[in-house]
């Protein structure tokens, strides 16, 4: 409950146009001379309000904040033209005292700096540079817990609760802003209820309780006529009490009531879990307010949500109580659990073992008669090297972290249930109350790939027509329609944090108002460092930006959920780095890293607009090596560009290294290095058209005409080019013809292969592009190469494609068959044939010369050696290798 403050010696009415009291010194203003104290719970609105309108009369000034926590009301704090606010450091910190949009708004020529502006998870906007503004400086501030307000009786809700969250908003008009040092830290987005979670239990439909099992006296002395205890359960509808949707869980337990498995309740549960699992669980619940329900303090406890552990066989007849357990007792929230390694425990072992605690998580008068949002994350396990995990976070604040053993060592899990368990009363114990009611709704759970927003209750859907997805964002820098881009917003020297969800999450946007046509923003993002951007880190979609030696880390590794896209398209960690949507934008220098993967390490997509003077160079991108790849590329081209640079960049760890969607036109590529990828390069240049022989000679030496553009108008700018060939993977000289043509010359190659080509600029390669000719086989040298008429002359063969081959002959005036045998010594008997050794070499037995003209005498004649290749390759006779009979 905050209070106001009345401002020192002069009424507040007048505090926004005159001091209250004189400045403490010239051109000072301190708020604790205006009533301002920090940490005291009172409303500062007024005090803060009065130094900056008293700083802004005197046409500028410092307003000064010491040390501490102050409460102010969103949507009041202005800082105006040539004034400072200006506090000690991070310990001074502005936060609201109720949901609204915007916290503190900054005029043109103002500076706000030493300060820490904590949404506490209630306003949309941390701080909004005002439209119009010049010459504005944010400097050492940190700006946390951003996000629209998730629960519908907030001052605001129906406004805010649609509204996409943004630390720092830079508004259209502007002109020269400057961040220096600045931090972001938690800026989160509202959703819809996630598609990825495990089981909803939210109470709804004609089977309100289906999949859980419900413990409660109506529902377990079935024999007895009239059933007792009706009361103790209902799917109750509005005006009862609903969280979301059509109904909600009414638990009713009397002191009068039977007991249930030894003690009195009212519960639902479900089935165990297997042991050692890690899960989101998230649940709201209502304390009801005044009536004759009201929810009064006991001093008796009371569960209404536990994780009971199962027991092994040899337990059965020990008590143990839950290792997890959320009670009420003396008007407080109170969580107890307990561990214990060992086989065999019960209460009094893991007592005196010092393994229980009892935690009071504060009073719950504030509470009642309002739904409470509960979220537990939770590792289980009963040994440190299970590494065990419990965060409490209580309407998405979180209210207690612990590592350590957190449950028993059991075969089987635990399992949930939540309703009202109160022992107490069937025990006999001191009670101060003989009725409670509590509501529940909103049940979920989901593994450990799950998050706070996935199990946590839905805001409203946006309105028709709105992107569907989350979105938040670090920095934006955005216009209206009809504002220009703001200009000249430099961004350095600052750290981000934790922006997201996954769906939309981006922690720079350089953001115009779609225009056609816009000017340059000359925005600079330099020297920055990015850490659980969970979309992206920089987002670019107007004209005019450099985005410099700033360090992306990509820290998820299957942590990072979409919340509302469909876990199927959920391949890589996050979607990219840096984005460049606009055209004359500058990636240099940055380091994007990280032990997650991304879909493209930096993007380059004009979504169907051709972008112009895009340049990538001097970046390390690399996924790490051990995530998920997927469809990952390192730098990815989508989309039609001219004149894109990438040079001097370091690429390792993906499915492909650079990719273009789309060859640019007038690219530039040099000094790029590609590890430990499937496809270093792929599209970013047109593949050329190859020329060739049907037949080239396996001995290489043919020539191979490249048919393209962009190969330089001068030789002088062929070589600027900086244009290689590999043949078969092997480099080879390549002559410059004209800008549309060059040549190579084949190396050697396999009879019957096709050579694979591959045309390079600056260490760019096209796509492989075979030749329309094959490698042939051929005889290249014969001895001896005369013979008498007679024959009977042993001699050797030497080519090529030798290996499998059949149909040997001499053709000339007539026709000669070889018969094909097995072992050179087979040919001593046989008056004529032929014996392969190897791929390349034979031995021949020549017979007499044919009888060309019919005498039945051998004739004289030159005659050739040829065969048929094996698989069909070709054949490729050789000029002047011939046999002469004389």
């Amino acid at each position: 409950m905050y209070r106001r403050r009345a401002l020192v010696a002069v009424p507040v009415a007048l505090a926004l146009v005159a001091p209250a009291v004189p400045a403490t010194a010239a051109g000072i203003f301190d708020v604790a001379a205006y009533g301002a104290r920090p940490g005291d719970g009172i409303d500062d609105t007024a005090a803060f309000s009065a130094a900056l309108g008293a700083a802004a009369a005197a046409r500028g000034g410092t307003v000064r904040v010491s040390y501490g926590v102050y409460d102010v009301r969103p949507d009041r704090l202005g800082v105006g033209a040539g004034v400072t606010l200006a506090g000690a450091g991070p310990g001074t910190v502005l936060r609201p005292v109720d949901h609204g949009f915007n916290l503190v708004a900054v005029g043109g020529g103002a500076t706000v700096s030493g300060l820490t502006v904590d949404g506490d998870d209630k306003v949309v906007r941390g701080v909004t540079v005002a439209v119009g503004a010049t010459g504005v400086r944010l400097t050492d501030i940190t700006v946390r817990s951003i996000a629209p307000p998730r629960e519908p009786g907030a001052t605001g809700y129906a406004v805010n609760a649609t509204q996409s969250p943004a630390a720092i908003h830079v508004s259209g008009n502007t002109d020269g802003v400057l961040l220096d040092r600045v931090t972001v830290d938690g800026v989160r987005a509202g959703a819809t209820a996630s598609p990825n979670v495990q089981f909803t239990g939210a109470f709804e439909g004609a089977n309100p309780t289906f999949g859980w099992r419900r413990h409660n006296a109506n529902d377990y002395y079935l024999q007895e006529t009239p059933r007792p205890s009706p009361w103790a359960w209902q799917a109750v509808t509005s005006p009862s009490p609903v969280r979301a949707g059509d109904k909600a869980l009414r638990s009713e337990l009397r002191r009068e009531d039977r007991p249930v498995y030894g003690g009195n309740r009212s519960e639902v549960l479900l089935d165990p879990e297997r042991p050692r699992e890690e899960h989101w669980y998230g649940f709201s619940i209502l304390l009801p307010r005044g009536g004759d329900e009201d929810y009064a303090a006991d001093r008796s406890a009371e569960v209404l949500a536990q994780w009971h552990s199962s027991p092994d066989e040899w337990e059965r007849n020990e008590r143990i109580s839950p290792p997890l357990a959320l009670y009420t007792v003396n008007g407080t929230w109170e969580i107890r659990r307990l561990w214990d390694h060992r086989t065999w425990s019960s209460n009094a072992s893991m007592e005196a073992a010092g393994q229980r605690e009892t935690r009071s998580l504060g009073s719950y008068e504030a509470d009642k008669g309002r739904w409470t949002d509960w979220a537990f994350h939770v590792r289980w396990g009963w040994l440190p090297e299970h590494r065990p995990l419990l965060e409490i976070y209580k309407n998405r604040r979180l209210v207690y972290r612990t590592t350590g053993p957190n449950t028993t060592n059991d075969v089987v899990g635990n399992y949930f249930k939540m309703g009202v368990y109160k022992w107490d009363w069937s025990d006999g114990r001191a009670s101060d109350t003989t009725r409670r009611v509590v509501y529940h709704d909103e049940y979920r759970v989901d593994d450990a790939s799950g998050s706070l927003d996935a199990v946590s209750p839905p805001v409203p859907p946006p309105p028709p027509g709105a992107w569907p997805y989350p979105v938040a964002r670090g920095v934006l820098v955005s216009s209206a329609p009809g504002q220009t881009i703001p200009r000249n917003v430099t961004i350095r020297a600052s750290a981000f944090r934790n922006v997201g969800p996954k769906d939309d999450g981006d922690c720079v946007v350089l953001q115009g108002n779609g225009a056609a046509v816009e000017p340059d923003a000359n925005l600079v993002v330099t020297g920055n460092s990015f850490t659980g951007c969970a979309k992206r880190a920089v987002k670019i979609q107007s004209p005019g930006a450099a985005v410099t030696y700033n360090t992306v880390d990509n820290p998820f590794l299957g942590t990072n959920p979409y919340v509302l896209r469909p876990a199927g398209i959920d391949t890589t960690d996050m979607y990219a780095g840096v984005s460049v949507y606009a055209s004359r934008v500058k990636v240099h220098g940055n380091r994007l890293s990280g032990v997650g993967s991304h879909y493209a390490g930096i993007d380059v997509n004009g979504n169907g607009v051709p972008l112009e003077d895009v340049t990538l160079t001097g970046n390390t991108v690399a996924n790490g090596a051990a995530s998920r790849i997927g469809p990952s590329s390192l730098i990815r081209v989508h989309s039609a560009v001219t004149r894109l640079a990438v040079q001097g960049n370091s690429m390792q760890y993906g499915t492909w290294g650079l990719r273009c969607d789309v060859p640019p036109t007038a690219p530039s590529y040099s000094g790029n290095t590609v590890r430990d990828t499937a496809t270093p390069y792929l599209g970013c240049l047109p593949a050329p058209q190859v020329g060739s022989a049907q037949m080239l000679r396996a001995a290489g030496g043919d020539p191979l005409t490249i048919t393209g553009t962009g190969f330089g108008a001068t030789a002088e700018a062929f070589r600027d080019a900086r244009i290689t060939v590999t043949v078969d993977g092997r480099s080879v000289p390549v002559t410059w013809v004209d800008d549309t043509t060059l040549r190579v010359t084949a190396p050697p190659g396999r009879p019957g292969a096709r050579p694979s080509l591959v045309l390079a600029r600056g260490g760019v390669a096209a796509v492989p592009v075979p030749a329309p000719g094959r490698y042939a086989a051929s005889v290249t040298l014969l001895s001896p190469t005369a013979v008498r008429l007679s024959g009977g002359v042993t001699g050797t063969v030497w080519g090529t494609g030798f290996r499998g081959s059949t149909g040997w002959r001499l053709d000339g005036a007539a026709v000669s068959a070889l018969p094909l045998v097995a072992t050179s010594a087979e040919l001593s008997g046989l008056p004529a044939g032929i014996a392969v050794l190897s791929d390349t070499s034979a031995v021949v037995k020549l017979p007499a010369a044919p009888d060309a003209d019919g005498d039945g005498r051998p004739d004289p004649g030159a005659y050739t050696l040829s065969f048929s290749p094996a698989d069909g390759a070709p054949y490729l006779l050789t000029a002047g290798v011939r046999l002469v009979y004389r």
